[in-house]
């Protein structure tokens, strides 16, 4: 009887063990869980990673930044040159502040005008020649319109 009371007291002990192992590991997990989800929501998190992930800007025809997710912090500035009466089309000249080996990506926003072309310009600078989307002949003014430029390589 004294043997069976310590193989019972054994196993008591040894469930009474494995629960507060697991108890541990399920709270431990719980608690994870808890800091990664509390992290990843965090607004300053997010945008820290976008802007090193995908870094853009949107800007006008203005030359008005309206929204920055990191992009800026690699361009020194944006140039909008409109096209006059028809035999010069507008252009789009962006600076960056150090050597990229592929153009930014530009997309109109609003659909007025296509990107017709990109080519490097004087030093470090990208020229984006822009078209009318809906006439084959380039628009004599740039109306106030939209673009986004996305950073392709730093």
């Amino acid at each position: 009887m004294n043997n069976l009371l310590k193989n019972i007291r054994g196993i008591i002990g040894a469930i009474v063990v494995i629960a507060v192992l697991i108890g541990a590991i399920y709270g431990l997990n719980s608690y994870i869980e808890t800091k990664i989800d509390k992290i990843t929501n965090d607004e300053q998190f997010i945008n820290k990673i976008s802007s090193r992930i995908r870094p853009y800007i949107i800007f006008d025809s203005k030359e008005t930044i309206l929204l920055d997710t990191g992009g800026l912090q690699f361009l020194e500035k944006i140039k909008v040159v409109p096209g006059d009466d028809n035999t010069k089309p507008p252009k789009i000249i962006v600076t960056p502040k150090k050597y990229m080996d592929h153009a930014p990506l530009l997309t109109c926003l609003k659909l007025v005008h296509m990107v017709l072309s990109v080519e490097r310009g004087k030093n470090l600078d990208w020229e984006y020649t822009l078209g009318n989307f809906i006439e084959t002949k380039p628009p004599r003014v740039l109306p106030v319109e939209q673009f986004r430029l996305e950073i392709i390589s730093k």
